[in-house]
């Protein structure tokens, strides 16, 4: 299970630091990548010794810190798309408008 959580948290790393670049297509795909290794992680057990339970518990803290930072990036991101196709849209009306006159 560390393993998986481990290479989970180097993901989400690559995550935000896609973000940050706005690399919008590289984080779908390691988004899409985490959410497999995440869904491989929930049938493994759970480690039995305290250092290795340690361990990954900080590494999901530390991952969801990450994501904390990440998400106002993808809103960011979104409301700019959203912008874009309002503007994209107005256009077309526009040119809709001017066509028919």
């Amino acid at each position: 299970m560390l393993d998986h959580i481990t290479q989970a948290f180097a993901l989400t790393q690559a995550i935000l630091n896609a973000a940050e670049q706005q690399h919008w297509d590289k984080v779908e795909s390691l988004q899409q990548r985490r959410e497999q290794l995440l869904k491989q992680t929930e049938s493994l057990p759970a480690p039995e010794d305290k250092p290795t339970s340690l361990q990954v518990a900080q590494l999901i803290n530390d991952i969801k810190a990450i994501d904390n930072r990440i998400t106002p990036l993808l809103q960011q991101h979104r409301q700019a798309l959203i912008k874009q196709k309002l503007q994209t849209n107005k256009g077309q009306k526009m040119t809709k408008a001017y066509k028919s006159t």
